[in-house]
């Protein structure tokens, strides 16, 4: 593998290169199957193309391993969409219920969406079988009204400035496209919210997750390595 360096907003972070039968794999998975079915999910991974590469890069360099796409073996790297237990846990070392859901219950103004604890206000640790986490947008599920409007994220030692979800409009339209964002390996994330009323939300991050084959294939996982 070759190293090369990727480029993501202010920050660089290394990465190996992919080959031309990994990017080939990569593009079928990705469009072929995780997209599908949905207009909208194909125009978001479109549009953030380069980001889905430089993701894999950075996932094959933590990981020390190749790209196998949806026949990976446990050793290498596979992908899917993101699930709940790659982000949200009640302690950092454990999963619970919250492996099975997207749904929160969020205070008026300030709470947390991703985080571990009775609150979920401490910065999770990734999974060390993950290699990295890109999360380009937000969807909300039909049924509640949308009271979340603002997300406020840090990842590792980055604050970013708070992302306005209510600007794009939730008539008919669920997902809300943000900043891409890119969690690491053993990498550390807490996500804010702030809400106009209080209200319950299936709230889910949409995007990627590139990780050992053992780890996506498992169904329930009681356990977080960090």
């Amino acid at each position: 593998m070759a190293e090369t360096r990727v480029i993501w907003e202010n920050d660089s972070y290394v990465g190996q290169s992919l080959t031309p039968d990994e990017v080939a794999t990569l593009e079928d998975n990705v469009f072929n199957v995780i997209a599908k079915d949905s207009d909208d999910l194909t125009s978001l991974y479109r549009d953030n193309w380069g980001k889905i590469q430089g993701a894999l890069q950075v996932a094959k360099d933590q990981l020390s391993a190749t790209y196998g796409g949806f026949s990976a073996s446990d050793g290498e790297i596979g992908v899917s969409m993101i699930r709940p237990g790659h982000l949200l846990r009640d302690a950092n070392t454990t999963e619970t219920a919250d492996f099975q859901n997207w749904t929160r219950t969020f205070t008026a103004d300030g709470d947390y969406w991703i985080g571990y604890d009775a609150t979920h206000s401490t910065a999770i640790n990734v999974d060390a079988r993950i290699g990295a986490i890109l999360i380009l947008g937000v969807y909300f599920s039909q049924g509640n009204a949308v009271t979340v409007s603002n997300l406020y994220w840090q990842i590792g030692a980055t604050t970013y400035l708070r992302e306005d979800l209510s600007s794009q409009g939730f008539s008919g339209q669920r997902l809300a496209r943000i900043r891409p964002k890119l969690l690491e390996k053993k990498g550390t994330a807490l996500v804010q919210t702030w809400s106009a009323a209080a209200g319950t939300q299936d709230m889910a991050a949409i995007g990627l997750t590139f990780a050992t084959g053992a780890f996506l294939r498992l169904e329930d996982p009681t356990s977080v390595q960090t």
